[in-house]
């Protein structure tokens, strides 16, 4: 095992035990984030673009997975759950495709 594989399996091994709860609800929000982070950087890997014009999806990403956090953190968990967990794992996903199909049409043109 590498040296870099081993603190994220630290990491995510012991988050259920910080949380120190009965039900898993808990923990589905830090796993999409981790999962949305894995989609996202696997994206920007097989994009074929040069640095300075991903930029501005990685700006995307970050500024719609903050809005997105500020906005759920206002809103009943347990009344909204599905809600929020499809809000918290698509909206950054479809923010950067959407950005990312507009600058590409803007650029062919």
């Amino acid at each position: 095992m590498s040296r870099k594989i081993r603190p994220v399996l630290t990491v995510l091994l012991m988050s259920p035990l910080i949380t120190y709860a009965h039900g898993e609800e808990v923990l589905i929000i830090p796993f999409i984030t981790i999962v949305s982070v894995l989609v996202f950087s696997t994206f920007m890997l097989t994009v074929g673009r040069r640095i300075a014009r991903k930029a501005p999806l990685v700006f995307t990403y970050i500024l719609a997975t903050v809005i997105t956090y500020l906005i759920v953190n206002f809103i009943p968990f347990r009344t909204y759950e599905n809600a929020i967990l499809l809000s918290v794992a698509l909206v950054p996903v479809l923010a950067v495709f959407a950005a990312y199909a507009f600058s590409k049409k803007r650029n062919n043109n």
